[in-house]
């Protein structure tokens, strides 16, 4: 997922002082993350989504952020904080309606530790001022929380297992018939392994997702077999398996699975 980024166009001031690093960002373009098309069978609505409305690339628009981060022997800390148009856009009221990105305000803080083969994660964030469709005017607040551990212990291998929660304050009822299907409580549970072969060209994955209470709102399994070919070569492929579940959001994929390959070129 790596390379399917885009850049933004930004201004960034690196400040370093004893095992402290501090980040200071203002970022001047704004680009959003694509939607499935209408059709496509993870595409969660039963009509083609309203146009996309992107803030101008101005100076007024210009999104802040900053990181301040510590460094010590067997941890770290940072602390971060954001002013930034919201990733995920509200449908309007309006006639005909669009999708509008709003500013929000983020806060966090993420600690890490390593112990041996362990390494151990913890992070929160707080946001602020986010919008939904059916409570236009109102402006609700979210509390996000992660645990995580990665164990090395095995050679040439990587067992990561994460553990996140999202709560919405304030829920109000009126949310229930919202298009953006918010929701009071989410919880997620994540677990990747990676292994290594044949002398780090052959690298096998498995990725498994669940929603809810143990996959009871959906879950995903994707396993995925990576060669290198050459220096700037390589060939992957695998298959996905992606279980809806009780989950409203998406409610026309049902239970499905795909078979996909890829053939990659570095420069």
């Amino acid at each position: 997922f790596e390379n399917l980024r885009l850049p933004l166009t930004m201004t960034k001031t690196d400040i370093y002082f004893g095992n402290w690093n501090l980040d200071l960002i203002s970022i001047h373009e704004h680009r959003y993350d694509e939607n499935p098309p209408y059709g496509h069978f993870l595409y969660p609505y039963a009509e083609p989504a309203p146009s996309d409305e992107i803030p101008a690339h101005t100076l007024e628009n210009s999104e802040l952020a900053f990181e301040l981060a510590g460094a010590f022997s067997g941890w770290d800390v940072s602390f971060y904080g954001a002013h930034l148009f919201n990733d995920k856009a509200t449908i309007t009221p309006a006639d005909p309606p669009r999708l509008e990105h709003h500013k929000i305000t983020m806060v966090g803080t993420s600690i890490s530790a390593a112990r041996g083969n362990m390494l151990y994660i913890t992070e929160f964030a707080h946001f602020r001022n986010l919008r939904f469709k059916s409570d236009y005017d109102g402006d609700y607040n979210r509390n996000d929380f992660l645990i995580g551990v990665e164990y090395s212990g095995f050679s040439d291998t990587v067992i990561s297992l994460d553990y996140a929660s999202r709560h919405l304050q304030d829920y109000d009822s009126i949310l229930d018939s919202s298009p953006e299907n918010p929701q009071s409580s989410e919880n997620y549970i994540g677990c990747r392994i990676t292994s290594d072969f044949i002398q780090d060209k052959l690298q096998l994955t498995a990725l498994f997702i669940l929603n809810g209470e143990w996959g009871d709102e959906g879950a995903m399994q994707r396993f995925t077999a990576r060669y290198d070919i050459a220096d700037n070569w390589s060939v992957a492929s695998g298959v996905w398996f992606f279980q809806a579940g009780t989950s409203e959001r998406l409610p026309k994929a049902d239970d499905t699975g795909r078979i996909f390959a890829e053939l990659r070129y570095d420069f």
